[in-house]
């Protein structure tokens, strides 16, 4: 076979037999993303017109294989570009593109890097058989929970149902590989309204509002670092976005975007907190960036629960209070599911429901009072 000297590192281009035009077809992606194919002519040798096709020269495309060629570890170039642009659409709040976290792209490539690639990567992946999976299964259960092991084979389950929508093989081994059965989870605990303004007594300043914000409404805490000051308005806040690790993307589902009332003190304090405020975030660092959840786990819920002497849990649980005190004062459960930022019924009955009982929600209101007193109903 030719070889033609390029000091570019080679690209991929992949050589396959379309059986129903019984000819041979060069599939490949240029720099864009796009697909391309060339048709190779009947009376050419497929590989020798690769080879010698300006095309293909030009854009670096010269090592030409057979897709039963094709290692592992060389499609995951395409697979992680699929990643970029996920992340790419969040960071961007594109509403028609698929879309994942920055730290769930890291958690990804750490699944591939540390299990998946050690297994596989030399493995021809129109070879990747039930057995093959099966094994790397058995193995990974013997040093992580069942839970994790199902997350790192469905990563594999995504790659190769990304190699089928790439032809660049035809049948995926995974999915007939029964998932680990997860033990369930311990319950976590959730506070009582006593032991929520104990902890509000053993702090003070912003950490103390960012905590009534989050006792007092149900927020999710990177919805609550992701807002802005535009998003308050009055007595309510509307909530938009969601902060994770720093980056600042869509909500967690289209259900997340609601709006959300406000009692009086929680107003007051917001208030005072925006005149020592120099940037466009409600909660940031001094030089108005970004907060990031874990360390306002670390740096200010856990060290007030401490102080406060009560059981240890996280700003969810503070999410779960609030479910708990609007269901033990006898609130509708379509009404909490809205305000905890959960679909109500069917996706097209929800929407539209939703909309009409948003505007009825903003005139009458359940709001949890927290700070000082007993947390209440007020209506």
């Amino acid at each position: 076979m030719p070889k033609i000297p390029t000091a570019e590192p080679l690209k991929f281009c992949s050589l396959y037999w379309n059986e129903q035009r019984t000819q041979h077809e060069l599939r490949w992606k240029d720099d864009t993303g796009k697909r391309k194919t060339l048709k190779v002519p009947n009376n050419q040798d497929a590989e020798a017109f690769a080879f010698a096709n300006d095309e293909l020269i030009g854009a670096g495309f010269v090592n030409v294989s057979k897709k039963t060629q094709l290692l592992f570890k060389d499609f995951l170039p395409s697979y992680y570009a699929w990643l970029d642009r996920q992340v790419h659409n969040y960071q961007t709040g594109n509403k028609y593109g698929d879309k994942i976290k920055p730290a769930r792209r890291k958690c990804v490539r750490s699944y591939i890097q540390n299990h998946i690639l050690p297994e596989l990567g030399e493995v021809p992946i129109n070879q990747v058989s039930v057995g093959r999976v099966k094994r790397l299964q058995r193995e990974l259960s013997q040093k992580m929970l069942p839970q994790t092991v199902n997350s790192v084979i469905g990563t594999l389950n995504q790659i190769m149902t990304m190699a089928i929508e790439e032809e660049v093989i035809e049948v995926n081994p995974v999915p007939s590989i029964k998932r680990l059965q997860a033990a369930p989870p311990e319950p976590r605990y959730t506070p009582v309204k006593e032991e929520v303004e104990l902890i509000l007594d053993h702090c003070e300043g912003w950490h103390k509002t960012l905590i009534m914000l989050a006792a007092g409404t149900g927020m999710r805490i990177s919805e609550i670092l992701a807002l802005e000051w535009s998003c308050l308005r009055g007595n309510v806040i509307s909530v938009k976005a969601s902060a994770v690790k720093g980056y600042v993307g869509a909500c967690k589902t289209a259900d997340s975007v609601r709006r959300l009332q406000i009692d009086s003190r929680l107003k007051a304090r917001l208030a005072e907190l925006k005149l020592q405020s120099t940037g466009e975030f409600i909660f940031s660092t001094k030089d108005n960036k970004v907060l990031d959840g874990i360390d306002m786990l670390r740096q200010v819920l856990y060290p007030a629960i401490k102080r406060a002497g009560v059981p240890k849990f996280g700003f969810h649980g503070l999410r779960r209070f609030y479910c708990n005190e609007l269901e033990r004062q006898g609130v509708p459960k379509d009404f909490i599911q809205t305000k905890m930022g959960h679909a109500i019924g069917s996706a097209t009955t929800g929407k539209h429901y939703r909309a009409l009982r948003d505007e009825d929600h903003l005139k009458d209101d359940w709001i949890i009072e927290v700070g000082r007193e007993a947390p209440r109903l007020l209506r």
